[in-house]
């Protein structure tokens, strides 16, 4: 931890990018409600709205476990007043409090324990405040190599491989008395290529990686410190390193979100280069997402609603249960499934939306070209929000009407 403090340090301070991203959110109010870790023997929650704290916020996968210490109507008096006994936490929440602490941060966000669980209206209206949250954290620690909330993420990595030599490894600072932090593994080569390759990219993605709610999380942070199955990893907008330059890489195949994305107010000349770009990405996104699992379905539109709220920021366009109802409409009309699977029982979006379906999903055109000629018209499209509050989440109907000649297949 002392090592990814300093690469925090050289992040904040050296990173002129992180910096303006930094700067266009620092008079940004703190969430509704953190976790106090000034004493991690006795954290507790605190009321923060309308404030301004420096704060870190938890992207994890809490696995279908029980969740007897979620923050509840019953339990919110006696969490603010007597704090919580952290023999009632899960390792996961327990290691994120740990390492908020060593970091020399005071506060800390985490879903469970943030919100109150067992009320529906401050639940619609956090999940509507998912977009300013992690984008004005200071930090966003990914439990990448939890499965569940359970099994924490500080744990020993295993090793990549058999070593051929082990060395312990010195601290040689100090005093010149030598203290062995570690063990140094040497390996000449991989002696299993073919189940190293198989198994590689599953471990360099982490748990994290595979759960659509987390993919938001990570690419609406300024920073992440991505504690992965192989390492421990330091995303931001102007770098990816691991920490103490370990030689694993954490894989996420979505690039980052452009800066214009997080200004306040982003002034985009729409079919500019620049729009163009961040019209792109959405769809990169679509895929990266779609593939990714959901414990709840009906959360389809929900666990993607705050990088929908940043992309419209920047867009300027309507946004249409998954879709932008623009110039560019047709293109992401044109949405197939990778492998077939039967629709859901249950309604969560209009047909024409990759939101109705399960499974990943790709488009048949990858890039914006103006110059295709569209054979239909867009006479209407629009989209009912199930809350007014939350016009980026799920959706009761929709519809999409065009005018167009029919051609014989």
């Amino acid at each position: 931890l002392a090592l990814a403090k300093a690469s925090l340090e050289q992040c904040v301070h050296g990173h002129d990018g992180c910096q303006q991203r930094a700067a266009q959110h620092s008079k940004a109010t703190a969430p509704r409600r953190l976790i106090d870790c000034t004493n991690p023997l006795r954290p507790r929650i605190i009321a923060a709205k309308g404030t301004h704290r420096i704060y870190v916020a938890l992207s994890y996968v809490s696995g279908g476990e029980d969740q007897p210490y979620r923050l509840s109507k019953a339990n919110i008096s006696s969490y603010i007043r007597r704090g919580i006994d952290p023999e009632t936490l899960p390792q996961t929440i327990r290691d994120a409090i740990h390492v908020t602490h060593t970091l020399g941060i005071t506060y800390l966000w985490v879903d469970g324990l943030c919100i109150i669980q067992d009320s529906q209206k401050d639940k619609r209206r956090e999940l509507a405040s998912m977009r300013d949250i992690y984008r004005h954290a200071y930090l966003t620690i990914d439990a990448a190599s939890a499965r569940k909330v359970t099994d924490g993420f500080l744990q020993n990595r295993p090793l990549y491989d058999d070593p051929e030599l082990a060395l312990p490894f010195p601290n040689l600072r100090g005093s010149g008395e030598q203290a062995e932090i570690g063990t140094l593994y040497i390996s000449c080569s991989i002696k299993r290529p073919h189940r190293a390759v198989s198994n590689l990219t599953d471990r360099r993605r982490g748990y994290t990686g595979r759960r659509a709610w987390c993919l938001q999380e990570t690419l609406l942070s300024t920073r992440c410190l991505v504690f992965s199955d192989l390492t421990v990893h330091l995303r931001c907008q102007t770098t990816s390193q691991n920490v103490g330059g370990a030689p694993h890489t954490h894989s996420l195949d979505v690039p980052r979100l452009p800066d214009a994305v997080f200004l306040r107010q982003p002034r985009i000349k729409r079919y500019s280069d620049e729009w163009t770009e961040i019209r792109q990405i959405w769809s990169k996104i679509v895929r990266e997402y779609s593939r990714r699992s959901l414990s709840c379905p009906s959360d389809k539109l929900v666990a993607c609603a705050a990088l929908a709220e940043t992309f419209a920021f920047a867009l300027g366009s309507c946004y249409v249960a998954g879709l932008w109802d623009d110039g560019f409409i047709f293109h992401d009309l044109l949405w197939q499934v990778t492998s077939w699977s039967p629709r859901p029982v249950a309604y969560r979006a209009p047909s024409w939306s990759w939101a109705s379906v399960d499974g990943e999903v790709s488009m048949l055109i990858d890039y914006l070209d103006p110059s295709l000629e569209a054979l239909a018209e867009v006479i209407d499209c629009r989209v009912t929000a199930q809350s007014k509050k939350f016009p980026f989440g799920p959706v009761s109907d929709g519809s999409l009407i065009l005018r167009g000649r029919l051609y014989a297949c």
